[in-house]
């Protein structure tokens, strides 16, 4: 353990971090993965271990308080604006709170999740042992080099793995593991649904429900896991699926809606539509997903349809109706 000094005064982000970890060693979901990450954590600064002490310190506090205030204080953290949760999580006394609310609740973890993106933004990087990650739009992540480990919070990410004989690479999610054997693929994690897509090589898919089943995925399968367990989808196009890392929606004979529903993932104001109006349109083309607008001028050139930008009352919002 690293020996800790006065002067390893904790940051905010180290105390966040430290109540999450306390939180998350209680768990009973808590496992040998999760300790390793943890005093990987705590090694890596001489102030992680002063500023878990400190929320050891807190754990009983709030031990006494009235059930109607936890759920309260849950809320008010899976709610709040991320710029004011910090505040709110020492005003409630954070390690003891976070306990009973959980580490592993992804709205939490998320907003302190090492790797983010916001909306409209994709990420590029390098992992330690070579693997490419590309995160997508409104994305939240953990990286664990040392286990070559990506824990996917929120929105998605693409894997193009290096060659390893040692060590798989792993993405982890609330709803279970995708291990690569081989090459490239993409998980993808939006409410409470994990989504994994091979574009390369084979994925072994496993879901935390039914026991850990597994899928082995081949290029061009997928699989969606989520509270009830694992089971196959469709087929997919792997040059569709490798494309939006290359910041390209890639889409044949699609219904608009899914396409909307796609491009409002990079908008931060999103476009309206009833899906019933649109019924019965379908897209067939390449869009620029790092430039919705470009998009819906597109679609507009392409469909009978019409992209009003005034808005109801001329707010300004993005509404489409058939033409």
């Amino acid at each position: 353990m690293v020996a800790r000094t006065d002067a390893a005064e904790p940051s905010r982000a180290a105390i966040e971090a430290a109540a999450l970890w306390q939180a998350q060693l209680a768990d009973e979901d808590c496992d040998e993965e999760d300790r390793r990450a943890f005093r990987h954590w705590l090694q890596a600064d001489p102030s992680h271990e002063t500023a878990f002490d400190r929320m050891s310190a807190f754990a009983g506090k709030l031990a006494d308080r009235d059930p109607v205030e936890r759920d309260a204080l849950g809320l008010v953290l899976t709610r709040a604006p991320l710029r004011r949760v910090p505040a709110i999580l020492l005003l409630a006394g954070t390690a003891a709170a976070l306990s009973w609310l959980g580490a592993g609740n992804p709205a939490i973890r998320s907003r302190i999740a090492d790797r983010q993106t916001t909306v409209g933004e994709q990420q590029r990087m390098a992992m330690a042992q070579g693997d490419r990650l590309v995160f997508d739009s409104d994305s939240a992540a953990d990286l664990d080099d040392d286990d070559r480990m990506v824990t996917l919070w929120r929105g998605g990410v693409q894997a193009s793995v290096a060659k390893a004989r040692e060590q798989a690479f792993i993405v982890r999610t609330p709803q279970g593991t995708a291990r690569a054997l081989g090459t490239q693929f993409s998980v993808r994690v939006h409410d409470g649904v994990t989504t994994v897509s091979v574009v390369k090589s084979r994925v072994e898919a496993c879901a935390r429900a039914s026991g850990g089943a597994c899928l082995v995925l081949m290029p061009g399968q997928a699989a969606r896991m989520d509270g009830s367990g694992i089971r196959r989808l469709a087929d997919i196009d792997p040059a569709a699926e490798q494309a939006w890392a290359d910041g390209l929606l890639v889409v044949d004979d699609l219904p608009l809606v899914q396409v909307l529903a796609r491009l409002n993932q990079y908008r931060t104001d999103p476009v309206h539509y009833s899906a019933a109006d649109l019924q019965g349109l379908h897209v067939t083309g390449t869009f620029p997903l790092t430039d919705p607008d470009r998009a819906l001028v597109s679609l507009q050139a392409a469909l009978p349809i019409i992209v009003d930008r005034g808005g109801q009352g001329g707010d300004g919002a993005v509404s489409i109706r058939r033409r």
